[in-house]
């Protein structure tokens, strides 16, 4: 959920170009997409195994 109100917000113009606030928002989104492909490649199985 968090991904697609980031992609929303990145999307929607509020952000002012080369804000640090877009930035944030932007790097946010791109870990949460990150993570988001990583489940849907079959990864994360659930708990940290050591």
């Amino acid at each position: 959920r968090f991904r697609q109100i980031a992609a929303s917000q990145l999307r929607c113009g509020e952000l002012a170009e080369g804000s640090r606030v877009r930035a944030a928002v932007a790097e946010m989104y791109s870990v949460a997409n990150y993570a988001f492909c990583y489940r849907m490649r079959g990864g994360g199985g659930g708990a940290a195994a050591q």
